[in-house]
């Protein structure tokens, strides 16, 4: 609410597996995946592989599409796309790839927020 407060239009700082909301006129954008999430789960070092982190991505996309949410939010840190940290940049690489091959629709936020303000007012 303070983000809404000081006149942010959106925020995806809310980790939930839902659809957007409106938090006064802010939209808060449910963050869905999160590289480090995938890759460290809660612990300090990197606990997945990559097959491991493929699979919980596409888990992820799965209930994402079965629950019919309109938008899916994946948050990465590029400061990992490196060869320092060969395992997050071959996963990114792939779930772009995923994505793509399977005929998902990339929005940016601020396109995300006019098609939510136009349907939902």
């Amino acid at each position: 609410s303070n983000l809404n407060k000081v006149g942010y239009l959106y925020d995806c700082s809310v980790i939930a597996k839902g659809d957007p909301f409106k938090v006064g006129n802010m939209w808060e954008l449910p963050l869905h995946i999160m590289d480090g999430h995938i890759l460290y789960g809660n612990r300090r070092w990197q606990t997945s592989n990559l097959q491991q982190s493929k699979e919980a991505t596409m888990r992820i996309i799965d209930e994402a599409h079965k629950k019919k949410l309109r938008y899916l939010t994946v948050l990465f840190h590029d400061l990992y796309f490196c060869e320092g940290f060969k395992t997050w940049k071959e996963w990114y690489i792939w779930l772009i790839t995923y994505i793509r091959d399977n005929n998902f629709e990339f929005i940016s936020y601020k396109e995300a927020i006019k098609e939510m303000e136009r349907l939902n007012g």
